[in-house]
């Protein structure tokens, strides 16, 4: 699913790339003509970032309101993080004249297959925050709707032919981070996240295992925790000052406060 830029505008029209920009703001530099010329391709090769008031003004906005709902799925697991998400996403939909259906997901609807009710209506796209089992990605995906993943299962490659996806780099950053606490002296450095999960948390456990390579560190099983507990918490009689433990976003969130508070408590 490419994503149409000016640029793939102004060379469908033969026009330069700054007259294009400056019809689609609504210039007065721009003639009328032009223009309705540059919004109605726009329009026709699926550019999103068009407003209402040039939609309506070029005679658009009556086939525009029947595409205007994005529906964004994710687990009940909310925190500030996934909210600032949220408020993003939904401050650029608004600007570009289209609104948002939030839907969290339960695990009996997930287990069951059991899709939101506003899949069956006139829906534009979907955005999906949270990682899903295959089975419940794969009812999504057959309805047919443009749909955007942030973040994926692990096996990525069984979704990245027929959606978008958006991944945050792990393997640099987190190699960098534990690098630099070896570099402080720090030689016995622990990783708590569910490698299982997504592709982010793998690609971050990756990294950190580079680093401990490159500095000559065997990589410690006993202060590592790489996946999510059910019930209850672990204390590895192991662990002793000095450590430092990543705290690489485990499921559920609350296992990984606990192991945190219990860590800070001393026993």
């Amino acid at each position: 699913m490419k994503r149409v830029t000016i640029q793939d505008i102004a060379r469908e029209l033969n026009l330069s790339r700054n007259t294009v920009s400056k019809a689609l703001r609504d210039s007065d530099q721009v003639s009328y003509e032009t223009k309705c010329m540059v919004i109605k391709k726009a329009y026709e090769m699926g550019y999103t970032k068009l407003s209402p008031a040039v939609l309506k003004q070029s005679g658009l906005s009556t086939v525009s309101d029947k595409i205007k709902t994005v529906v964004v799925l994710l687990k009940r697991e909310i925190s500030l993080f996934w909210n600032s998400i949220i408020m993003g996403i939904s401050e650029e939909l608004n600007r570009c004249g289209f609104k948002l259906q939030l839907n969290f997901i339960s695990e009996e609807d997930e287990k069951n297959l059991v899709l939101p009710l506003d899949l069956e209506e006139d829906v534009s796209g979907i955005i999906i925050l949270s990682v899903f089992s295959q089975n419940y990605i794969e009812k999504i995906l057959k309805q047919n709707i443009p749909t955007v993943f942030l973040d994926a299962p692990g096996n990525v490659e069984t979704i990245a032919h027929h959606s978008d996806i958006v991944l945050c780099e792990g393997i640099n950053s987190v190699k960098a981070i534990t690098s630099d606490l070896i570099s402080r002296g720090m030689k016995k450095i622990g990783f708590i996240g569910d490698i299982t999960y997504c592709r982010t948390i793998n690609d971050r456990y990756q990294g950190y295992l580079k680093a401990l390579e490159e500095a000559g560190i065997e990589a410690d099983n006993s202060i590592m925790l790489r996946t999510t507990l059910k019930t209850g918490i672990m204390r590895p009689r192991k662990w002793k000052r000095p450590w430092m433990v990543f705290r690489i976003f485990l499921k559920p969130l609350s296992v990984p406060m606990m192991t945190l508070r219990w860590m800070s408590s001393g026993i």
